[in-house]
């Protein structure tokens, strides 16, 4: 897997979304699971902002580790997706998803550059 540092930081954003070891994005999963996921591998969600720093692969969202401040209990989901709006691949999305739902969503893990081996 490739990492991209995050400027500013001591960090590295994965530039491709998680994967099986089929190398499938692993999707259906919610915001819960994500972050433990994310935790056993020593890493953390990304935030809105740095997820900005990659390229999101179309019909694909992502969570971030960021809360909807407009719809409170809401987590930021990032991505496009044809299956929910047309034409909406070509666009980045931001949306407010409860952090129980498990649809097409997917996601990245943050990880500290020091724990690079």
């Amino acid at each position: 897997m490739k990492w991209i540092k995050i400027p500013n930081t001591n960090e590295e954003i994965a530039e491709d979304l998680e994967t099986n070891q089929c190398g499938e994005v692993l999707t259906n999963i919610s915001w819960y699971e994500a972050t433990e996921y994310c935790k056993a591998k020593n890493c953390r969600l990304p935030t809105f902002a740095e997820v900005e720093l990659v390229e999101i692969p179309k019909n694909f969202y992502e969570w971030t580790s960021d809360s909807s401040i407009k719809y409170p209990g809401s987590k930021i989901v990032r991505g496009s997706s044809q299956s929910f709006i047309r034409d909406s691949a070509a666009c980045s999305l931001r949306l407010y998803e409860h952090p129980l739902i498990r649809s097409i969503v997917g996601f990245r893990c943050v990880r500290k550059q020091e724990t690079i081996k």
